[in-house]
């Protein structure tokens, strides 16, 4: 328990280091479709578009590749994130309901 609590420090402390540098041309993009296939080293990530009207075709427009313990993290952040923002929707939609109901 103690080893995991340094192992989590450390990470933090590595993390508080790290300098984060955006590409002058960095790309701003939307996705509406994504493919994963997995292999035992790691994951592929797909990301493209459905052609408007042509429902049935795609374009794709990015493929990443991500170890496996970095695509663990991505699901981890992804997982926290959304709960996150779900659990304030939720609210928003209570406190909506109480206005209205008043």
């Amino acid at each position: 328990m103690a080893d995991d609590q340094t192992k989590e420090q450390t990470e933090d402390q590595a993390k508080a280091q790290q300098v984060i540098r955006v590409n002058d041309s960095l790309e701003y993009v939307y996705r509406d479709i994504f493919n994963i296939y997995v292999s035992q080293e790691e994951v592929l990530l797909e990301f493209g578009n459905k052609i408007r009207p042509k429902d049935n075709e795609i374009v794709l427009g990015n493929r990443i590749v991500l170890s496996i313990p970095n695509a663990i993290k991505l699901q981890n952040a992804l997982a926290g994130t959304i709960s996150k923002v779900q659990k304030q929707l939720q609210e928003k939609m209570i406190e909506r309901n109480a206005a209205n109901q008043n």
